[in-house]
């Protein structure tokens, strides 16, 4: 029905320029109560159980930037990138997370891809380079934390601001693809995503600061990074979501 801007595609998604999906959580370890929003609901548990994927949130051109590899390798869990976040961003330090199943997979034809099918090419068959060469054409694998897709970014924007047709690529042909997007990072710095290049070891997938995604940003280049968790689907809250009321976990 769409109720406080929820809509199912390939997953149930906040969607829009500011929907209600802001949730605290407690980070254990410090006691610091932050600020983080939903992405939506998605069959991604460990084991293909329902879980509620999460972001931590910044503003807009304020996001702490990282290398997505210092050793020039795009497999993320063996990345410097995912053994940082992963130091913090854990089961111990975070009540009612659970591990998730994280996807790798990735196309050489970026530039043609919409939403639905970058969807499809990152639970595909189509290993990054790394993972061709190091990791048995490893294509997902099963962790903590992550960072968004393609597919999350494109979806972020409702259809009726930017059509699905469109190639995520050329969202930055329509100022309302990133400018009504919750989760465009702003035009100070690109952001990167999970996915990793099929075609060089060196590359992956990011959104760019003008608001279109593309695959050829070097992995040890500094870019804004947020961390994406997973929460179980039956956890309880209180709350609007709003950002002056969030849910809390009770």
């Amino acid at each position: 029905s769409h109720t406080n801007g929820v809509y199912n595609e390939n997953g149930y998604r906040y969607e829009g320029t500011d929907p209600s999906n802001y949730i605290y959580m407690t980070n254990k370890s410090t006691n610091e109560k932050e600020l983080w929003r939903i992405i939506g609901v998605f069959n991604d548990g460990a084991n293909g159980e329902e879980v509620i994927r999460v972001r931590r949130h910044y503003e807009k051109n304020s996001y702490p930037t990282m290398k997505y590899d210092s050793n020039s390798k795009n497999h993320f869990p063996n990345t410097t990138m995912y053994n940082t976040l992963s130091s913090t961003y854990n089961l111990n330090n975070y009540s009612h997370t659970v591990n998730y199943k994280m996807y790798l997979g990735t196309s050489d034809s970026f530039k043609t891809l919409t939403s639905s099918g970058y969807y499809t090419a990152e639970r595909g068959t189509t290993p990054g380079d790394t993972a061709t060469n190091s990791y048995n054409n490893s294509v997902s694998f099963i962790g903590s934390v992550g960072l968004i897709y393609p597919s999350d970014y494109g979806y972020a924007v409702l259809a009726s601001d930017c059509p699905r047709t469109k190639e995520l690529y050329n969202y930055d042909g329509t100022a309302a693809c990133y400018n009504n997007n919750w989760l465009y990072q702003g035009n100070s710095n690109g952001q990167w995503l999970i996915s990793p290049s099929a075609s060089g070891a060196r590359n992956a997938f990011a959104a760019s600061l003008h608001g279109f995604v593309l695959d050829y940003i070097g992995v040890s280049d500094a870019l804004a990074s947020s961390p994406v968790m997973s929460l179980e689907a039956g956890v309880m809250v209180k709350g609007t979501g709003t950002k002056s009321d969030p849910y809390e976990i009770v």
